[in-house]
């Protein structure tokens, strides 16, 4: 088994706790204000919350959301935590569904201009697609630098989703979701080499 990159333990590191967000750009100092005033990571101690989605990664644009991804195993006490503390708010919505096999919670609400999103899933947080797909975007981001970032956020601007953004700009064929999880694990490399043949350097 290939050994895990040194880059992703570091980045996950990072997106493991939000104290970055605190020096972060305007959106990102909106948002870790938003999660004080909501106190909704001590809320949700117990399920190992994490702050996903395009704001960590400051390629985020005017209608993009605060995606919380959770741990759960007992779906009905985490619903129960949420409806107490939060289902007051606007647009509160919670719904039960199935991903990739696994019974998942989404909760939605508003607060302020944000819209809130948590997702829990019975899986670890660092093995749940939203996460892994923040770790490898982040990692393509390092490499591709501001003009790459400057050009996810325009395809973004332009209706694309996140990983179908990356996946145009990097002229990744296939479903863009599925391959982005193919470079999980490469070594920054491999991933230079990558971007180089893209001719995106």
């Amino acid at each position: 088994m290939m050994n895990t990159p040194e880059a992703i333990l570091r980045i996950e590191r990072i997106f493991r706790q939000t104290a970055y967000l605190a020096s972060g750009n305007t959106r990102q100092r909106s948002a870790y204000q938003v999660l004080l005033h909501l106190d909704l990571f001590s809320v949700l101690s117990a399920y190992d919350p994490v702050l996903a989605g395009t704001i960590p990664l400051d390629i985020d644009i005017g209608s993009s959301d605060l995606d919380i991804l959770c741990e759960v195993h007992d779906p009905d006490t985490f619903e129960a935590i949420l409806i107490e503390h939060y289902s007051h708010m606007t647009d509160w919505m919670l719904n039960r569904c199935e991903v990739d096999g696994l019974m998942c919670t989404i909760v939605r609400w508003m607060y302020e201009e944000w819209e809130i999103e948590v997702f829990a899933q019975p899986r670890a947080v660092e093995q749940q697609n939203g996460f892994r797909h923040m770790v490898m975007e982040q990692r393509l981001l390092e490499h591709l630098g501001d003009q790459g970032r400057q050009q996810i956020r325009l395809r973004k601007q332009q209706g694309m989703k996140t990983e179908p953004a990356f996946a145009d700009y990097l002229s990744i064929a296939g479903d863009p979701y599925e391959e982005l999880l193919l470079l999980y694990e490469w070594s920054d490399e491999q991933l230079q080499q990558f971007i180089i043949q893209a001719n995106l350097t």
